[in-house]
């Protein structure tokens, strides 16, 4: 299977985000939503490559 950089990528991504604010003092709802911004990042790219569902023909 090759490499997918842009996942490799994302991950590595929504992991520094998230230990970035773990050192950051700020509202707990600002973190939140920056947490979750950068997780959907990685769940999206994700779900394109390897997606459950059947694609539709129109």
């Amino acid at each position: 299977m090759p490499k997918n950089c842009l996942l490799i990528y994302s991950e590595q991504l929504a992991t520094e985000i998230e230990l970035l604010c773990q050192n950051v003092k700020a509202p707990s709802n600002t973190l939140f939503q920056i947490r979750k911004s950068s997780s959907s990042i990685y769940a999206n790219i994700r779900e394109a490559n390897y997606g459950q569902s059947k694609a539709v023909m129109l």
